[in-house]
């Protein structure tokens, strides 16, 4: 008799857990937020909001599946809230780390909730749209190259004045059509016996190319 007083009350709880677990998870909206950066191998961390737009009743023990895409790896993937309360919103962070650079595009996401006895499972789906584009693994720059910014750096000031007419001088050369009258070296001209001017070099601006593969595998 007591295996069927218990039967009979297991039986009994599952019109009372699916009325309470439906309307759990009835209404609820579900958004996906991206990280801005993503780099590869770098830990990501997307956010889905969970929104209860019920005026009284909150939503128990909500949870968030996101599906795993080829060269993405998610963590604690059923991340969840105990409680979001009436019209409120709740924040699930999930883990992800992608493995190759490129763009991905998250479609899909899935609200599980086993409110309120845990003895059936209520999910809910939403179309959630997330483009994300992963760039490369960032790397440290190497000592020639901190050597260089840092001497472009220190330069900056004098390349200012070289851009407003306070050069260096290079050498010297004769006169030619066009040249400015204050740039000649009567001294070095009379001793010559033609004009002779002098050849003026601002310091030359340091620049990089960089080469960017966009072949997205």
């Amino acid at each position: 008799k007591l295996l069927v007083f218990l039967a009979a009350g297991v039986l009994a709880l599952f019109p009372v857990s699916l009325l309470f677990g439906w309307l759990n998870v009835r209404g609820l909206q579900l958004k996906r937020r991206a990280p801005a950066v993503v780099h590869v191998g770098t830990p990501g961390s997307l956010t889905i909001l969970v929104h209860n737009p019920a005026r009284w009743f909150p939503a128990f023990s909500i949870r968030a599946l996101q599906p795993e895409l080829r060269g993405m790896l998610t963590r604690h993937s059923r991340a969840g809230v105990p409680l979001v309360e009436a019209r409120g919103y709740g924040r699930i962070p999930l883990s992800v780390v992608f493995l190759r650079r490129g763009e991905y595009r998250l479609v899909g996401l899935t609200l599980q909730s086993r409110f309120p006895f845990g003895l059936l499972t209520f999910r809910r789906h939403a179309s959630a749209r997330t483009r994300i584009v992963v760039y490369p693994k960032a790397l440290p720059l190497s000592a020639r190259l901190k050597e260089r910014l840092l001497t472009s750096v220190s330069t900056s000031g004098e390349r200012a004045q070289a851009r407003s007419g306070e050069d260096e001088v290079f050498g010297l050369r004769e006169y030619r059509e066009g040249d400015s009258s204050s740039r000649v070296h009567w001294r070095t001209s009379a001793r010559i016996g033609r004009p002779m001017v002098l050849e003026m070099e601002g310091l030359a601006d340091i620049r990089y190319r960089i080469a960017l593969d966009t072949w997205v595998e």
